[in-house]
């Protein structure tokens, strides 16, 4: 997946786009542990 940076309202946010190009993800990422891979 790819992953993108950007601001909305003065905050930080995290977009994941899936594989197939058509739909987007926002929030954060999760590995098997429940750690954030990444944050905005």
């Amino acid at each position: 997946m790819k992953g993108y940076l950007g601001k909305y309202q003065d905050m930080g946010v995290t977009i994941y786009l899936t594989p197939d190009g058509k739909h987007a993800i926002s929030g954060y990422m999760y590995n098997e542990k429940g750690e954030i891979l990444a944050t905005p």
